[in-house]
């Protein structure tokens, strides 16, 4: 690692060296880095689980990865999983450098084009609001008003929008739900009841495990029991607010007081919901929570994808303090 640090140096690249999975994480939560370079020898298959991490906390840093011959189907995964390239030793650091310069080009064209998809969407919803249909509608669709001077342009722009509902409807379907409770029967019995009406779920039975389903796979919102052995629902939640603000959280327990309440309002519950539930009520809850997790993350990418993470946190931090204040 050293040899690579000093030769990049030399090259006149600038570099960060982390000598350990949480290292990598916390640094890459620090900084903002355009190329990792991952090395599969002794981390192996926690390898993967980082590249995972990074694809998902910071989607748009490229990653080589660094691996043997011994370890070629790590090096399949890990290309399907979205690393930009991958190594063999021993390397060919001119052929490496190459790859990192390519990358990084990579990077810069995916964020302006990311940025530029954002302006449009900011546009058209200014439009929205201001109730000009016909120019939201443009501006989602890519075209500048003089495209649509006639009736046939004016309705392939409706199609398009009309496109875009059917496509809306179709992402709710994939809302993916982590239903937390310590009650097997109770939440099993639930994800099978939120499948059927064609909602993604997975069960957490405890704290614990529901803090490692996340760290492998973050939902888009969580149903979490407050009551449960070794870490309770107001610690998984004050955890969850402060990793991953994205997140989600509908409190539903069967033994919350109002101080309970007021407490996972404070630290950024969504909804507060009584046991026994009515199914259809938590199912209409569950779609709210994701769209205004999604009207959140567009105005929040823009500065993502500008390079702004920490505004872009804070903005969701905000955010969800807003809508416990409208609940």
């Amino acid at each position: 690692m050293a040899v690579l640090s000093s030769y990049f140096r030399c090259e006149g690249f600038r570099v960060y060296m982390a000598h350990s999975d949480s290292a990598a994480r916390k640094l890459l939560t620090k900084k903002r880095i355009d190329v990792v370079l991952l090395g599969a020898i002794t981390l192996r298959r926690r390898a993967l689980s980082l590249l995972r991490w990074i694809k998902r906390k910071r989607p748009l840093a490229q990653v080589i990865l660094i691996n043997t011959k011994d370890e070629l189907p790590l090096s399949i995964e890990a290309m399907k999983l979205g690393a930009f390239d991958d190594f063999l030793l021993p390397l060919d650091l001119t052929s490496l450098a190459e790859s990192v310069k390519a990358a990084w080009k990579a990077k810069k064209a995916e964020r302006k084009d990311k940025a530029e998809r954002y302006s449009k969407i900011m546009v058209a919803s200014t439009y929205a609001e201001a109730s000009e249909d016909k120019f939201a509608i443009q501006s989602a669709s890519s075209s500048r008003f003089s495209d649509y001077g006639g009736e046939g342009h004016e309705q392939q722009g409706l199609s398009k929008n009309f496109k875009n509902i059917q496509e809306r409807e179709e992402a709710m379907k994939e809302i993916k739900v982590l239903l937390v409770d310590d009650e097997e029967d109770f939440v099993k019995t639930l994800s099978e009841r939120i499948q059927m009406r064609d909602l993604n779920s997975n069960v957490a039975l405890n704290g614990q495990e529901a803090l490692r389903r996340v760290e492998d796979d973050v939902p888009d919102v969580m149903v979490l029991d407050l009551l449960m052995p070794g870490i309770d629902g107001m610690e998984v939640l004050r955890r969850l607010r402060k990793a991953y603000p994205e997140v989600k959280v509908i409190i539903l327990t069967g033994h919350g007081s109002k101080k309970d309440e007021e407490e996972a309002r404070r630290l950024g519950a969504f909804e507060y919901m009584q046991k026994p539930v009515d199914v259809n009520k938590l199912i209409d809850t569950i779609k709210r929570a994701y769209k205004s997790k999604i009207e959140g993350t567009m105005v929040a990418g823009a500065f993502a994808e500008a390079g702004e993470f920490d505004t872009a946190r804070e903005m969701l931090k905000e955010r969800s303090g807003r809508e416990d204040e409208d609940n």
